[in-house]
């Protein structure tokens, strides 16, 4: 091996002492971490009893919001506070409204109530015949009835005619709540005539009991009349 140089030995003395100078750093460096972590652990025991404390404060507190709940929850009355305000609607809430009730009403006057269209139809009254016409319908009667009796008594169709006054007056006695016109429709109905047959029975009835004459028909009496 070739003998060294004195600028090699002193490169090689300069390096030792930077090693050297790194590792009292390093050890230097470690004592002040350990020195440290030992600081660090009392200050975490420190930390971790406050953290508890506020555990524990913050348990008593929940306790005494759930107590005070339960407290609300069981009166039966609603709390009541010293500046409590009740609801209160603005004038302009209110006018609109009353303006609104007011449009209601107008449109409703001139309408007519939903209960009218579910109102039983009341039953017709029963109308009475004053006693006077009871009594000429009655006197009639007796009259049609005694000339059937007597050797004038009608034949053909004039006895037809006779006959249906006869009816019809004693139907308006038996039924005085029902209209002259629907009793002689209902008569004519029954003898197979139509309304035209209503009619003249009402016609001969006037006449009889005004004047106790019925017009005799003509039907037959010659070979040009037709029946009247």
């Amino acid at each position: 091996m070739p003998p060294l140089s004195k600028k090699r030995k002193a490169c090689i003395a300069s390096t030792a002492k930077a090693r050297k100078a790194l590792r009292q750093q390093d050890s230097e460096e470690e004592l002040e971490l350990d020195h440290e972590g030992g600081l660090g652990g009392a200050d975490s025991d420190v930390a971790d009893s406050d953290v508890e404390e506020e555990l524990v404060i913050e348990e008593d507190a929940l306790a005494r919001l759930m107590a005070i709940a339960n407290s609300i929850d069981s009166d039966s009355e609603e709390p009541h506070f010293k500046y409590q305000r009740g609801f209160q609607q603005s004038r302009k809430t209110l006018y609109l409204a009353r303006k609104k009730q007011g449009d209601l009403q107008h449109a409703a006057a001139n309408t007519a109530k939903i209960t009218e269209f579910f109102t039983q139809p009341k039953e017709p009254k029963a109308t009475v015949i004053p006693v006077t016409y009871c009594n000429q319908l009655q006197l009639a009667i007796d009259d049609l009835k005694a000339l059937f009796r007597s050797k004038h008594a009608p034949i053909g169709q004039n006895l037809t005619r006779h006959n249906m006054v006869l009816l019809f007056i004693q139907l308006q006695l038996g039924k005085p709540q029902e209209s002259r016109r629907s009793l002689s429709l209902f008569l004519a109905e029954a003898c197979s005539y139509s309304e035209k047959m209503a009619r003249r029975i009402r016609s001969w009835t006037d006449s009889w009991i005004s004047s106790r004459y019925i017009r005799v028909g003509m039907r037959g009496s010659s070979l040009k009349s037709q029946a009247g």
